[in-house]
């Protein structure tokens, strides 16, 4: 109980903005993120499954023979790349389609036609076939360069590709998904631009991008670095959230820039990458004289073991999610309780992660958040909210709401409509 404001109780407000995300809503929220879960399992296996089925079949033999029979071996890399890449995700489209598109309209989520859906995940795919493409023959340099110790130079290519999109994302990737407009002048932009200046961020402009061309998710970020850094929020948040919970958000973006998050998690993922190329290597020959003379593969530099070479990665990292969501998690933390402290919207963040909890679980038990969740629960960030603000009305300030959970019928509105336009769309 606070003291200076006998009617502020922390574990009072903490279940009021806990109880405004409740009934259909709150169900559905949960069932969706079970099913994440789930079907993120389940494409884990299918994949594990197409990648040996096709071993199985002499598939990818015949296309390393036909490749390596008509160019030189080292051309040959990125050919094999792209049959590979486009047989794999001809035979899982139907779950590529399920889980990218038609569950998301299921569970409300999504604003696309399946004809929109269809031509962004071409765009992707054709995207990440050329990026791919290149990598792919440079790690197989370095593979055939550097036998024993490629593992750990292979890391180094692949962290500097994060790197490098990094720097090219904002300018060159994400607009050719989303139109990004310079945010209208007004209060609002001028608040963010504040926050932005005293917490050293170098942008001198907002920009907003229409999320709500593929869904009604609310959502933002600081993306870039050195020198395309870039401000960006999507019309959703503008749209559902009050200025309170926008610069709530963007004090929370801005977090992760001025902690060094993006280069913290670079130096973890060179790690990551380098032990798991390292599995891979010590693995490659045992699975590959299992696969026998039907798969056809010999070292690990040859290109007919690139589906073995990908597929024991993916053995690693899926074994390694509970490490990698647990950093992305504690980041996640840091930057809430930086974001608090900049923005001062104890009740704004509060309600702002209340809205996201009409799509993520609010309450996942501790084996369930410890091995799925890249983020704090909206348990874990209204907790600390209502802290912050306990605390700092305890300490004398004069520039927090001192109300119990002031934006509670916010909430309550924001979950309302979305549940009307669930009970719409599914009457159509």
């Amino acid at each position: 109980m606070n003291e200076i404001f006998p009617h502020f109780d922390v574990q009072q407000a903490i279940d009021a903005y806990l109880g405004a995300v409740s009934g259909a809503v709150r169900a559905r929220s949960d069932a969706y993120d079970e099913g994440e879960a789930l079907w993120g399992i389940v494409a884990f296996f299918v994949s594990l499954a197409v990648t040996v089925g096709l071993y199985q079949t002499g598939f990818f033999r015949r296309v390393r023979d036909g490749a390596e029979k008509r160019l030189p071996r080292w051309a040959a890399v990125f050919p094999f790349f792209a049959v590979y890449s486009l047989a794999t995700a001809i035979i899982t489209f139907p779950l590529d389609v399920w889980t990218g598109h038609f569950r998301e309209v299921k569970f409300g989520n999504s604003t696309q036609s399946f004809g929109a859906w269809f031509g962004e995940y071409l765009m992707s795919m054709g995207i990440g076939l050329v990026i791919g493409g290149i990598l792919v023959t440079l790690l197989y340099l370095v593979i055939r360069a550097l036998k024993r110790t490629w593992w750990l130079w292979g890391a180094g290519l692949m962290t500097a590709m994060m790197a490098l999109m990094m720097l090219l994302g904002p300018v060159f990737i994400s607009p050719l998904f989303n139109d990004y407009t310079p945010m209208e002048q007004g209060a609002l932009k001028q608040d963010i631009l504040t926050l932005a200046q005293a917490a050293g961020v170098p942008a001198d402009d907002v920009y907003v991008y229409d999320r709500s061309r593929q869904t009604n998710t609310i959502s933002a970020n600081v993306s870039g670095i050195f020198g395309t850094t870039r401000i960006s929020l999507g019309d959703t948040l503008i749209k559902d959230a009050t200025p309170a919970e926008v610069r709530a958000v963007m004090a929370h973006e801005i977090g992760h820039y001025v902690l060094n998050h993006v280069y913290e998690m670079l130096l973890a993922m060179a790690v990551i990458i380098a032990l798991g190329f390292a599995f891979v290597n010590g693995m490659f020959g045992v699975v590959a004289r299992w696969g026998g003379e039907r798969w056809g593969v010999g070292d690990i530099g040859d290109v007919g073991g690139m589906p073995l070479l990908f597929a024991l990665f993916s053995v690693f990292m899926f074994f390694m999610t509970p490490v990698t969501n647990t950093m992305i998690r504690t980041n996640e933390t840091e930057a809430d309780a930086y974001g608090l402290a900049l923005a001062r919207e104890p009740d704004g963040f509060a309600a702002v992660s209340m809205k996201l909890g009409a799509y993520r679980k609010l309450d996942p038990g501790p084996v369930e958040r410890f091995v799925f969740h890249d983020h704090p629960t909206g348990r874990d960030r209204v907790t600390m909210s209502m802290d912050f603000k306990g605390a700092e009305l305890a300490a004398g300030a004069t520039d927090i709401d001192p109300a119990m959970a002031p934006l509670v019928p916010e909430v309550e509105r924001y979950v309302a409509e979305r549940e009307a336009a669930h009970q719409e769309k599914a009457g159509e």
